[in-house]
């Protein structure tokens, strides 16, 4: 409740009450999937179908997240933890809102999945990228989700290691 006061300094009777609702906008993510490293593709998410990985080898993925706060909750989790080795050290954040990629920050995964670390500008984008590495054979999913809005799915077929000789 607010009081009126005029230029002399005299204090109105009447009370002004003043409501302030603050909307924000839960962040989302855009695209999840393989970083390519290309400016204008940052990231294959396969379409349609799954994306291929080799049994062993490291891979890089991303994840977009258009920020609706400066603090979301970020997810990220695995429908079967044996099929891959997720690098808890390799978690980066870059703000790439100016279409630039900007300087990395280092971030964390805790064990419900969380990723945390980054503060974010509303409005702004960001690149999560992380690497992990596929273990044996068949499908695994991984999924992103940002404030608990829609998640963001990618599979990811794990083949074996080619003869090359």
């Amino acid at each position: 409740t607010a009081k009126q006061q005029d230029a002399a300094g005299n204090v109105s009777g009447a009370s002004n009450t003043v409501n302030i609702t603050i909307v924000l906008a839960p962040s989302i993510i855009s695209a999840h999937g393989l970083y390519n490293g290309d400016v204008n593709n940052v990231i294959n998410n396969g379409s349609s179908s799954s994306l291929s990985v080799t049994n062993g080898i490291p891979v890089t993925m991303a994840m977009i997240v258009d920020a609706g706060s400066s603090n979301p909750v970020i997810n990220l989790s695995v429908d079967n933890n044996a099929k891959i080795t997720v690098d808890n050290t390799s978690f980066k954040g870059y703000d790439i809102s100016g279409g630039t990629i900007g300087s990395p920050t280092s971030l964390s995964i805790d064990g419900s999945g969380n990723i945390t670390g980054l503060s974010m500008q509303n409005g702004n984008r960001y690149l999560i990228v992380y690497t992990i590495t596929p273990i044996g054979s068949d499908k695994v999913t991984l999924t992103a989700k940002a404030d608990s809005t829609s998640p963001v799915p990618v599979t990811l077929n794990i083949e074996a290691q080619p003869d090359l000789f």
